[in-house]
């Protein structure tokens, strides 16, 4: 077994890193460039410089109880709206013959679905005239531009 003369060795140093979560620490070598770098100095001693940019914004204000209500007649109407394509259904399926080979549906679905048809209209047009009232009523707010630039130190 030969050995190498110390100065054969790269040069390496060694440093004491912790490794383990218990703390236990083990030595790993560190080329000898970032042992012996010079320390430098903090970048933020003298301040830095920034910009702030924000585009132009546009927001929409609008009376939050009539947008509420928007939203209720807007709901009532499509629930109004599966009720009638339920009903409707079940009077299609209601068809069966009868003596003579005629179809006869039961009456009282279509009835119903005529019914929730008109309420559909009224629930919808109520939601459509709060929908204009709320688009006139509408505030606009336009936010401009900031372009500034400071220095922190």
């Amino acid at each position: 077994m030969s050995e190498n003369p110390p100065s054969a060795l790269p040069a390496e140093s060694t440093a004491v890193t912790p490794t383990e979560a218990d703390g236990t620490t083990s030595e790993a070598p560190v080329p000898a460039e970032q042992a012996q770098a010079a320390p430098t100095q903090n970048p933020l001693s003298s301040g830095f410089d920034f910009s702030l940019h924000m585009p132009e914004l546009e927001v929409r204000m609008v009376n939050a109880a009539t947008l509420g209500d928007y939203e209720t007649w807007l709901y009532a109407a499509s629930l109004a709206f599966s009720a009638i394509a339920g009903f409707a259904v079940a009077y299609l399926q209601s068809f069966h013959q009868v003596r003579g080979g005629q179809d006869v549906g039961n009456g009282l679905y279509l009835v119903v679905t005529v019914i929730f048809l008109a309420l559909f209209l009224l629930f919808y047009v109520r939601a459509l005239v709060i929908r204009r009232t709320l688009k006139a009523a509408t505030k606009t707010y336009r936010m401009r531009a900031v372009e500034g630039s400071d220095r922190v130190s």
